[in-house]
């Protein structure tokens, strides 16, 4: 380099001192160097690791509290999946169990209804009979009643055709009227 200075050039000595190793400088700045770095050994890097390994213990613990907490999760939605399983099971053995009570009902209602309905049928046919047998046993004794009236009428007086006739038809008369 070169300076022009009114037209004249004159050279510049190069600077010096900067890029240039000196020994002095050199050591100094080992020392220092070294002196930094067991102030900072001693001082700094265990507190930093410190730091660092509470905080790498307090992520891994976070983590594993996660994982546990995760777990416990997976293992309540288990939980909760069985009870709802469940539930559904008891609720449709419920719904069957009323079905079958159900049917049971319908089939007990229906065979009381037949067993009714046939003891009313038979009740109503003995009474049918007995009424019949009633009214025969009636027309018997009404019957004999005329009978034995017309025998005796007949014994007081001897009849011909149409006082028979009229016998016949005074007996049906009064048969007639007592009803």
């Amino acid at each position: 380099m070169s300076l022009i200075c009114s037209g004249l050039a004159m050279p510049l000595p190069l600077a010096s001192g900067v890029l240039d190793p000196e020994p002095g400088l050199v050591v100094w700045t080992v020392v220092t160097f070294a002196f930094v770095l067991l102030v900072l050994w001693k001082f700094a890097w265990k507190p930093l690791l410190s730091a660092l390994e509470n905080r790498e213990k307090t992520i891994r613990d976070a983590v594993e509290n996660a994982q546990k907490l995760k777990d416990d999760a997976q293992r309540i939605m288990e939980d909760y999946q069985r009870q709802l399983h469940k539930a559904h099971e008891e609720a449709r053995a419920i719904v069957d169990e009323g079905r079958r009570d159900a049917e049971e009902l319908k089939k007990a209602i229906n065979d009381k209804a037949r067993t009714d309905s046939q003891e009313l049928l038979e009740r109503a046919n003995r009474e049918i009979a007995l009424a019949r047998d009633s009214a025969i046993d009636s027309i018997r004794r009404e019957a004999v009643t005329l009978s034995v009236d017309m025998a005796s009428k007949l014994i007081k007086q001897k009849l011909n055709a149409k006082d028979h006739q009229d016998l016949v038809k005074g007996a049906l008369q009064e048969m007639e009227a007592k009803r």
